[in-house]
């Protein structure tokens, strides 16, 4: 029997898994934002004066990975646990 806690529960589980999938296409266009020119030659701006570009890129990587991962993660979760 739909109740109006249950339909209420309904809009909240909709707005989760639209927030999800803003947020998977959130992460796949920051990826490739920040992947697709560095591999076709274009230099990343904030590595530009660094002497040692692997540790730049190394650095980046070590901050931006875990924030992607979380927030992937809290996508994910949205699409299929939370239910």
């Amino acid at each position: 029997m739909l109740t109006e806690t249950n339909s209420g529960f309904d809009k909240v589980r909709w707005w989760i898994r639209l927030y999800s999938y803003i947020t998977f296409a959130a992460i796949l266009y920051g990826v490739a934002a920040a992947h697709i020119p560095a591999i076709i030659g274009v230099p990343w701006s904030s590595c530009e004066f660094c002497d040692c570009k692997w540790a730049c890129v190394l650095v980046f990587h070590l901050y931006e990975v875990p924030l992607v991962a979380f927030n992937t993660f809290v996508a994910w979760y949205g699409l299929n646990d939370f239910q």
